[in-house]
């Protein structure tokens, strides 16, 4: 499964000539100074109360390009990080771009391709990490919970599961300079000591409504559809909807069930009720919850 965070930038991958092969990009190690050692970066972050796991990695990966032009390796970082069930992030951006900076920190090998922060606990499934990743790294574009480095993730080796916040090394680069940067203390409020608050996911989205003709039948309808949302599961209660005259009296009242996700409202064609409106209201999931949803619609 390739997750699809979501997203601010998957790792892009720049064409450096060589003299051997103008159309490779093959990974290079580079040995500096300064930095810390993946334990020592391990141990800092663990001090944090509230972390109560941290590891650091790399991962090389290979990239065959087509008919061995544009063919390119690098290697990627992954740091790991849970975060105790009685604790929640509490300074979403401060946490993300601490983080960002230990990783950036570690003087192991050089990173090329993605920076890949795997989040376990602290925060909701469903948070909005865009937003903070915009905040941290303003400049970038794309943001994403899968990398671009050749393999899907549960497959990888590292992959623990959680939240993936993955952002390309060169835009680390251009936020905290040269690689291995100076660590860095952390700053204080980053965790709450108290488990986060479940974000509950509306129970439909994409709301629509439109006028169609189904001239085999002489008729014209209303055209309700929308999407069943839900990233683990899907909401599979039922939806009422209610269409009503320009002038607000009801003219039809509809179940949709379960997994159903459009209806329509017909009439013949020269009686097509002007203006109509539709209220659609949400139920209860047996199974999860969500925010229940009550909308009114206007035809497109």
């Amino acid at each position: 499964m390739r997750h699809v965070f979501t997203a601010i930038a998957a790792s892009v991958l720049l064409v450096t000539l060589t003299a051997c092969n103008p159309f490779t990009d093959p990974y290079e190690d580079q040995q500096r100074d300064g930095g810390i050692t993946p334990a020592a970066a391990e141990s800092a972050l663990l001090s944090i109360e509230g972390i109560s796991a941290a590891e650091y990695g790399t991962y090389d990966w290979y990239s065959p390009g087509e008919g061995g032009l544009f063919s390119a390796s690098g290697m990627d970082v992954v740091l790991t990080v849970t975060v105790d069930p009685e604790f929640s992030v509490e300074d979403h951006a401060a946490f993300f771009e601490h983080l960002a900076a230990t990783a950036w920190s570690v003087n192991d090998h050089y990173p090329k391709g993605a920076v890949v922060i795997q989040l376990l606990g602290g925060e909701d499934v469903n948070y909005d990490w865009l937003s903070v990743a915009q905040q941290v790294f303003p400049t970038l574009t794309r943001f994403g919970n899968a990398t671009s480095a050749g393999y899907d993730d549960e497959d990888a080796e590292w992959y623990r599961g959680g939240r993936l916040l993955t952002v390309g090394a060169n835009a680390y680069g251009e936020l905290f300079g040269r690689w291995p940067s100076e660590p860095v203390d952390p700053p204080s409020g980053l965790l709450d000591h108290e488990p986060f608050t479940p974000i509950l996911e509306p129970a439909i989205v994409d709301l629509r409504l439109t006028i169609t003709d189904r001239a085999d039948e002489d008729e014209s309808c209303y055209y309700l559809s929308f999407v069943r949302s839900g990233q683990s599961v899907t909401y599979s209660g039922e939806v009422t909807a209610v269409l009503r005259s320009a002038s607000g009296n009801e003219l039809q009242t509809e179940v949709i069930a379960t997994h159903a996700s459009y209806k329509f409202f017909c009439f013949d064609s020269d009686a097509l009720p002007k203006n109509a409106s539709v209220d659609v209201a949400t139920g209860e999931d047996a199974d999860h919850e969500f925010t229940m949803v009550t909308e009114s619609l206007t035809a497109d």
